[in-house]
């Protein structure tokens, strides 16, 4: 009997001390799980500003060529004679 109680004694002491170790596990895996959601919430907002500036540059560059089409292209095949 007295040996059933030593084994339970040193398995109830493996097992808190296991089970600390494993909260403070548990613990750090949320403390990067929160870090990982913070740079994927960064990067995401980091993203829809490049697209957003991106769309803004090719609408300029559109109406730029449409300024060339229509206000300077006819002056210019004027001037070389193509007309």
């Amino acid at each position: 009997m007295a040996s059933d109680e030593i084994t339970n004694d040193v398995l109830l002491e493996h097992i808190q001390a296991y089970g600390l170790r494993f909260d403070s596990i548990d613990a750090r895996f949320d403390q990067l799980e929160k870090k990982l959601d913070g740079v994927e919430q960064r990067l995401t907002n980091r993203i829809d500003g490049l697209s957003r500036n991106l769309n803004m540059q090719l609408d300029n560059i559109d109406e730029r060529v449409q300024d060339i089409e229509i206000n300077q292209l006819p002056a210019i095949k004027q001037h070389v004679g193509i007309a």
